[in-house]
């Protein structure tokens, strides 16, 4: 079974979408939220390779592995949209594009795209190398080697808290409180 279904169940979950007037501070929460959730997370896992095997001179969230993480947080957030109905099918492209834009201002568009469908068609391919490719780029930015494998695989276990934050960012969102806190209780028993 799988987590979001263990988590809501199998019923419709349809909600009162908001106005489109409300989509501009919505995808500037949501963008606000990401960008300090994924500043918090690098942290961690630059905890994480520090404790284990050395001190890293410079670490920071930048370049191609903030742009990774700024994509994989947006393939998250539409697969979370998408399963809590936040928004009608009908408008998810819409407000979709327009949280992309937002999440994603500052990075080369054309790239952010690329790794988005890249991203996205392992997601629906059920493929799960997305997390792989993420946790890689991550570590390869701590620890300053091409494919640290050791390092890599010690930042993969952090993944799944990582999205569940990523979902509770656009559940508050959106106002739902009832999802945040049982997405934050689950998180918990972690």
């Amino acid at each position: 079974m799988s987590f979001l279904k263990r988590l809501f169940g199998t019923e419709n979950t349809a909600r009162c979408e908001p106005p489109q007037s409300a989509w501009g501070a919505i995808s500037e929460k949501i963008a606000t939220d990401f960008q300090n959730h994924r500043t918090n997370w690098f942290a961690h896992c630059v905890e994480i390779v520090q404790s284990r095997w050395k001190a890293i001179p410079n670490p920071r969230l930048a370049g191609e592995v903030e742009m990774v993480a700024k994509v994989y947080q947006c393939v998250w957030a539409f697969h979370f949209l998408g399963q809590q109905e936040y928004i009608r099918p009908e408008n998810g492209k819409n407000f979709t594009a327009l949280l992309f834009h937002r999440v994603c201002a500052g990075e080369a568009i054309n790239a952010c795209q690329q790794t988005l469908m890249r991203l996205s068609n392992n997601l629906a391919a059920g493929k799960g190398d997305d997390n792989f490719f993420m946790a890689s780029r991550v570590a390869e930015a701590i620890a300053f080697t091409e494919s640290p494998l050791e390092e890599t695989m010690a930042i993969m276990p952090t993944l799944l808290d990582f999205t569940v934050v990523t979902y509770a960012i656009v559940a508050n969102a959106f106002g739902d409180s009832a999802t945040f806190h049982k997405l934050m209780m689950e998180r918990s028993k972690r």
